[in-house]
């Protein structure tokens, strides 16, 4: 089965419409349209599309059915025609100047690298094609004769029973290729092509590396315990390891993670164990920019009730029904710190299970300790806070009126059938408020107080990202009849 990128992002609910409140705009838009690519888009194989780092080039696949041959098309231009196309794992590199694609042909798959065609095999695993981080390396999973190897640079590494996809990294300063590989029953971790360590099982998260690539760290299943390894180095040895919590500091100089003993749980920071708790979710830590601060959700039971807190430098905030685990943000600064927390009908229904969306939930976000407004929907993307951390902002819903908006510093802007939560940003200049919004079925940018043009669609990938050229200048992609179009966009602060 193929599984293809869907990259048009339009609104995440669809809702009735409200009514907007008569606000005064704080800025002056001028925008130009540009013909990015002309194409009959219905003609296009759905979710088989790609949109570079900074929205200049789009490649799409068309399929002819009646010659069951698929096209690869750059920003409108035939680039290459093959049985099948993996067109949604077409990669850059970091910079842009290098291309990779899958494909597969007379029933063999290979890479397109540059134009170039790699050697054949039985199959690619597709999502693993990745760029080193300065683009000199293309690295790569691929089956022949039933053996998985990586393939480097058309260099082949050892074959294996299974290697898992979700391992094959390279460290941020590209001279390290590290995955986890199995043969027979032992398990090792693959570093340069050297063997490391022989394991019952590695997480999927491993390897871990730190921002200058000279730490790396990972998790091991080793018979009835699991280890935490860094740089070669045994950490601990532990009943359980809750594996989306391991992190490192962003200076790379801290590695955290929450261990299982005893049926409480704690977490570990530099190596210090702070107090234990029933639970932690290990989605929500995180370090602050300056990595001085750690924060993390911790949960205690009583009488059968959860309660919640945000602990942050083993100091707790707060008593919550719930906390949204991966909503914890820290300010660019690192100075302030947000969360979203929740409230169910009573205790005993959180308790019941630990599938909180089944629950009728409220929401508020916490921003410096200061609790928010109270609403049925909080945006999925969380809060997020501007360049100069003095504003944030969140989507919300208050479905009994059929509106979403974009909370902005506790204040509600706009009403509107539905939001791209997860395109909420701020400009670099004026810090003003930017984000998707649908009306009816037309949908279209909003910027602070000032809706913009309508269109058939705004057209991204990974939440709907708009793009800031400069401190006044912004660009995004839109849909149309006739294809697909650049919308640049010059803001003026009006007096």
């Amino acid at each position: 089965m193929n599984y293809r990128k869907f990259f048009f992002i339009l609104a995440a609910v669809l809702l009735l419409a409200g009514c907007a409140r008569p606000v005064q705009p704080t800025v002056k838009r001028e925008a130009t349209e540009t013909l990015l690519v002309k194409s009959d888009m219905s003609t296009w194989i759905p979710m088989a599309s790609t949109i570079n780092s900074d929205g200049t080039k789009i490649t799409y696949v068309i399929r002819d059915e009646e010659r069951s041959r698929e096209t690869l098309y750059l920003n409108g231009e035939a680039i290459g025609e093959y049985d099948q196309v993996m067109g949604w794992d077409y990669v850059y590199s970091p910079d842009g100047s290098r291309t990779a694609y899958p494909v597969q042909d007379d029933g063999k798959a290979f890479v397109v690298l540059d134009g170039k065609e790699s050697k054949k095999y039985d199959g690619i695993y597709t999502p693993t094609l990745t760029f080193s981080p300065d683009g000199a390396k293309l690295a790569y999973i691929a089956i022949l004769d039933g053996k998985y190897i990586v393939v480097e640079d058309d260099n082949e590494g050892t074959a294996y029973d299974m290697i898992d996809p979700r391992t094959l990294k390279y460290s941020p300063d590209g001279k390290t290729l590290a995955y986890a590989a199995q043969k027979g029953d032992i398990w090792t971790m693959v570093i340069n092509g050297v063997e490391n360590g022989e394991y019952t099982m590695l997480t999927y998260n491993s390897p871990l590396f730190n921002a200058d690539g000279s730490g790396m760290a990972y998790i091991a299943q080793l018979e009835d315990h699991v280890v935490v390894i860094e740089n070669g180095r045994e950490l601990g040895r532990y009943e359980g390891v809750i594996v989306e919590s391991f992190t490192y500091s962003p200076d790379g100089k801290e590695l955290a993670y929450a261990i299982i003993r005893e049926g409480k749980v704690f977490m570990i920071r530099g190596g210090q164990e702070g107090n234990g708790y029933d639970d932690i979710d290990g989605t929500s830590v995180i370090y602050s920019p300056d990595s001085a601060n750690l924060a993390y959700a911790a949960a205690t039971v009583v009488e059968g009730a959860q309660h919640w807190y945000v602990v942050e430098n083993g100091i707790e905030q707060g008593d919550y029904q719930y906390i949204a685990g991966d909503s914890i943000v820290f300010s660019p600064d690192s100075t302030r710190l947000a969360y979203g927390v929740g409230y169910c009908q009573s205790h005993e229904q959180v308790a019941e299970t630990e599938d909180h969306s089944q629950h009728d939930h409220t929401w508020s976000v916490v921003v410096d300790g200061e609790q928010g407004n109270i609403y049925k929907g909080f945006g999925s993307a969380g809060i997020v806070f501007s360049p100069d951390s003095t504003h944030y902002a969140y989507g919300a819903a208050i479905p009994e009126e059929g509106v979403w908006m974009v909370v902005v510093d506790g204040q509600e802007l706009g009403r509107y059938d539905g939001i791209g939560a997860d395109t909420i940003a701020f400009t670099p200049g004026n810090g003003w408020p930017v984000f998707v919004v649908q009306k009816d079925n037309l949908f279209g940018v909003a910027v602070d107080h000032a809706d913009g043009a309508l269109f058939k669609g705004i057209i991204s990938k990974f939440g709907g990202r708009i793009y800031f050229d400069s401190e006044s200048t912004m660009r995004y992609l839109v849909m149309k009849e006739d294809g697909i179009y650049t919308v640049e966009e010059t803001l003026t602060a009006l007096q």
